[in-house]
Order: structure tokens, then C-alpha cells, then sequence
């Protein structure tokens, strides 16, 4: 499986130079979207393998498979790395379906956010801070809920994202692990939790 992923580019670019006029094609964004598109359904078919090892408490073997992934090629298209742009899309789509989901009064969604952005590493910090951001910024939220929101954020300090950095493969590794495993922790967190809902 390594070396399928390792190759992947090498395949990819061998198969436009082998068609008629490829090295124009090549030159074009529709080689660059299949390119990129390749990148990202291997990402997160091993981001998604690094979950289910997750869940069967197998944290080694959701190391390796984001080890796999970092060693995917940088999306040139994106300007990201497929691994770094996924984790953090599923650290979004967490936070963002569980807004979706909830009553207007439920707070729950934001109690855990603040909760972790408290009490987590720096990288988790920083992909939830921008997750926030974002949902501030993209959602209608009630005016105290918006405010405690920000009050939460304006104390996490500014840096970049995943997607905007350019990480040796095991530094990225590395901060995919801890935002799969924070995803998980917002997850189960707001699952558990039976605070916030006001009547």
C-alpha cells in the first residue's frame, strides 16, 4: 500500500505523457484536477482507515496510515497537502453538522469547542480556532452565542492552518494524528454531554 501511494504522482504523470498532445494536456487545469482529485480520495481513504483504527483503540496503526498519506504529493492545484486539507475538512464538518443539528438553545456544540480550546495541544488549538472562525463568520448565530464565540477564539492566538503550512511527511504525520484524534474528541464529548440546552 506505501508504494502504491508513493507512486501515485509517477503513475499519474506517466499516463498524460503517454496520450496524444499530453504534454499540452499536462500543462492544462483539467490534468491538474485529476491530479489533485487523486490526491484527495487517497487521503481520505487513509484518513478514513486512520479512524477506524481509532476506534478499535489501534492508535500505531492510525499513525501509520497518516504516515502513508503525508507522503502523498503536494497538491500543486489546492496549494495544500491532500493529508492536511482533509483532516482539517473533517475537523469542519464535525463542528458544522453538529451546529446544524442543534436546537437554537442547545449550546452544547460550542461548550465542548471552548472546552477543548482550552485544554488541547497547540495544533489542536489552532485547526479548531480556524474551524470557529469560520463557522462565525459563514453561520447565523444568536448574538450572546456569537459573542461567547468570539471571546473563545480571540483567546487562541492567530496562526496558520494545516492546509497553509508546509510540514516535513512526519510533522504533517504528526498533526493529522491530533486532529483525527480531536474530531474524535469533539465527537464523543458532545455525544456524552448532556449540559447546554436551556429551557
Amino acid at each position: 500500500m506505501d508504494k502504491d501511494m508513493q507512486g501515485l504522482s509517477e503513475r499519474i504523470l506517466a499516463e498524460y505523457a503517454n496520450r496524444g498532445l499530453g504534454d499540452v494536456e499536462l500543462a492544462s487545469d483539467r490534468a491538474l484536477h485529476r491530479y489533485s482529485r487523486a490526491g484527495q480520495d487517497g487521503a481520505e481513504n487513509l484518513v478514513d482507515k486512520a479512524f477506524d483504527a481509532l476506534d478499535s483503540g489501534d492508535r500505531d496503526r492510525a499513525r501509520r496510515y497518516l504516515a502513508t498519506a503525508s507522503r502523498l504529493p503536494y497538491d500543486d492545484r489546492e496549494r495544500s497537502h491532500p493529508l492536511a486539507w482533509t483532516v482539517h475538512m473533517e475537523l469542519f464538518n464535525i463542528v458544522s453538522d453538529t451546529v446544524e443539528h442543534s436546537d437554537e438553545r442547545d449550546t452544547r456544540w460550542l461548550d465542548v469547542a471552548i472546552d477543548l480550546l482550552a485544554h488541547s495541544d497547540e495544533t489542536a488549538r489552532t485547526e479548531l480556532r480556524d474551524v470557529l472562525k469560520t463557522i462565525d463568520h459563514d453561520y447565523r448565530l444568536g448574538k450572546a452565542e456569537s459573542r461567547t464565540l468570539r471571546a473563545a477564539i480571540g483567546r487562541v492566538p492567530e496562526q496558520p492552518s494545516l492546509p497553509d503550512q508546509r510540514l516535513s511527511e512526519s510533522a504533517l504525520a504528526e498533526s493529522a494524528l491530533v486532529v483525527v484524534e480531536l474530531c474524535r474528541a469533539y465527537h464523543e464529548a458532545v455525544e456524552h454531554s448532556t449540559g447546554g440546552a436551556t429551557t
